[in-house]
């Protein structure tokens, strides 16, 4: 690579690679991978949301008046408006 040629940032390559990847191309213990990660996550949400910091982080939410916007807060009736 010459001097005045710049290397792709790290951003583009992470998103071609991505754009370029076929499912097939994902080998099954990935996706296994993959899909217990975002249970984890949504559990981690769920018990999140009865815990007593997932009640202080409502309030305050709450009280910057952007809780009755269209994002969802898993677990609770609140909705969060983008600030």
């Amino acid at each position: 690579m010459s001097e005045n040629q710049k290397s792709p940032s790290l951003t583009s390559y992470v998103a071609e690679f991505i754009a370029s990847t076929r499912s097939d191309d994902i080998p099954a213990e990935v996706i296994d991978l993959g899909k217990k990660s975002i249970l984890d996550g949504l559990g981690l949400a769920i018990a999140g949301s009865v815990a007593e910091s997932g009640r202080i982080a409502c309030r305050h939410i709450d009280s910057l008046g952007c809780s009755d916007g269209p994002c969802t807060i898993i677990g609770v009736g609140m909705k969060r408006r983008r600030v």
